[in-house]
Formats: C-alpha cells, structure tokens, sequence
C-alpha cells in the first residue's frame, strides 16, 4: 500500500493542472449519462454527482478550475450532439450556453456554501447544501432556454425532487465510500480518510507526530496548491511552497 508519504513526494511530481484536466474530463465523461426533461437541449445528468463525490472526497480538489473546465466540456459536447457537426461560435453559445450556466452556477454556490468548514459539516448539513445549488442551477437553465421565465409552474416541484434524488446519490455513494473505501480516495492528492463520516487527515501510524501540527502542514499545502491553481504571483507561491515543504520537513525529522 502506497504510504502518506509516498503519495506526498508523488504529488510534488505532478502539476496541480493535470489533476484538475483530469477531474474535469471525467465529469464530462460522466455527464454523458443523462436523460432529457421538460424542453429541447433541457437534460438530467451524472455529471454533478460525480463532480460533488470528487469534491468531497478529494481534500485538494479546485472545485472552481474543475467546474469551469467541466463547463465549458458539457457546453461543446452538448453542442456537437445537437446538430451533428462541430458547431460555429455562434451554434456554440446558443446551443450549449445554457448548459455552460448551470455547470457554473452549480459550482459557484456549491463553493461558497463549502467554503467555511467543509469538514465539520454532518451528513444532513452535506445534503441540504448540495441540494440548493443543485435546485438552484437547474432553475437557472430552464429560465434560459424557455425564453427567461418557467412556463410550466410544475416544473419547479420536479427539480425540486430532482436535486433530492441527485444529492441523495451524492450523499449515499459519499457514505458508502467513506466506509468500504475506493481506489479514488487514495489518489496522490487526497491523502484523507474518512473518520464517522468525516473527512480526516489519513492515519500514518507514526505516533510522533503532533495532530495540531500535521493539519497546519495539510492547511499550508492546501492553500499552496490553491494559490498556484488561481494563477497568484510566482513570489507568493513560492512562499506558500516553501512554507508547506519546511512544515512537511518538521513533521518528517
């Protein structure tokens, strides 16, 4: 089994950026599994359950790079299906924009509503929070493609029960991996386990470590790899980069 350390030294090889293409491919990948609803171009699909179980399993995930490469995927591919050819810029924005805003909106809210103590969060708290940007994004993108106003006033009550089926995948798929474990959570850049349903800083057995310490080291790395990913100055992320080395280096001594 592949040791913290290990997944450590191997998440330094690696650019954030491929991490962040790859989780964008996939839920791009995944949102290909859909089924339409209510008006033309209008569909349900996988690919927010597993952007959210990627988000919530994944300590280091860059929810909002992930979310606009997801976006901008679903928005083109969503394109090409419609009318059978590579679309022109036009085609593009008329036929996938509305897909493009949902992505982004169901993204943004869920960023912001996880930002303050994503891992204090119980599995009820979890639910609602991704239940209302899912509500949310939805009613969104049937405003946009019926012409900025819902026609069918009943059409609120199912995406209601849409965001409910859908978060309660989320949720259950969360529940279920956090006890049985999956070869995604121990991906170089999660380095976490799952304790009571809570997202904890993986068990390393080496006893002489401080707790308090290794979650500033997990915090610092954190916000390194956060800096790089938004494109800050090369200054502050070589200080945030060097931070999070000489707090590892501590640790590891």
């Amino acid at each position: 089994m592949m040791s913290a350390n290990s997944n450590e030294r191997s998440d330094k090889k690696t650019n954030p950026f491929v991490y962040t293409l790859m989780y964008g491919v996939i839920v791009i990948i995944a949102a290909q599994i859909n089924f339409k609803l209510f008006t033309e171009g209008f569909v349900i699909s996988a690919g927010v359950i597993v952007f959210s179980l990627l988000m919530l399993l994944l300590e280091e995930f860059a929810t909002l790079p992930v979310i606009f490469l997801s976006a901008a995927g679903v928005m083109v591919t969503n394109a090409i299906q419609t009318t059978g050819h590579i679309p022109g810029s036009q085609e593009l924005w008329d036929i996938g924009m509305p897909s493009f805003a949902y992505y982004m909106t169901y993204g943004i809210v869920v960023y912001l509503l996880f930002q303050t103590g994503r891992r204090k969060k119980s599995i009820p708290v979890i639910f609602g929070l991704l239940l209302i940007p899912d509500f949310t994004a939805n009613t969104i993108e049937l405003m946009i493609r019926q012409g900025g106003r819902i026609t069918d006033q009943s059409a609120l009550l199912t995406l209601v029960i849409v965001a409910i089926a859908r978060s309660a995948i989320v949720v259950f798929a969360y529940m279920v991996i956090s006890r049985y474990g999956l070869a995604v959570t121990k991906m170089p850049r999660s380095g976490m386990e799952i304790v009571d349903g809570v997202a904890a800083r993986a068990d390393t057995h080496d006893d002489h470590r401080n707790p308090e310490i290794e979650e500033i080291a997990l915090q610092a790395k954190s916000v390194y790899h956060r800096l790089k990913s938004a494109g800050a100055p090369e200054e502050l992320v070589a200080k945030a980069e060097a931070l999070a080395d000489t707090i590892e280096r501590y640790q590891a001594d």
